[in-house]
């Protein structure tokens, strides 16, 4: 009986060994999943910004070319305006304001996001 415990008592001490091995490689891979999507998220918000820049600069030398036929697009202040409007985390808002010399005026209220 005493060597069954004593064996008992070590497979479980190994099962525990290799569930830790498994919840800390789980953990890892979840946290590179959710930085590649986060990555990811900008990523695609870079290429929308691009996209409206590049139709913006479409825009603008049609009119050029031919300003009594084409409408004089929106200033460029409004498409910068939109671009920050859009912003969807703190962080790049704070890049914005640093790279154009502006205050920041984040709101500190922001809804709290438990990430995994």
């Amino acid at each position: 009986m005493e060597q069954v415990g004593s064996l008992i008592a070590k497979l479980v001490g190994e099962i525990e060994k290799k569930n830790t091995i498994i919840l800390n490689t789980i953990s890892d891979l979840l946290g590179k999943v959710q930085f590649q999507d986060v990555v990811r998220q900008r990523l695609e918000k870079l290429c929308e910004i691009c996209s409206e820049i590049s139709e913006y600069n479409r825009r603008l030398l049609r009119w050029v070319d031919n300003p009594d036929e084409e409408e004089q697009p929106e200033e460029i202040k409004v498409l910068i305006e939109k671009v920050k409007q859009n912003y969807i985390m703190a962080d790049h808002k704070r890049v914005q304001a640093e790279v154009f010399n502006e205050e920041t005026k984040i709101k500190e209220e922001a809804p709290k996001i438990e990430l995994f």
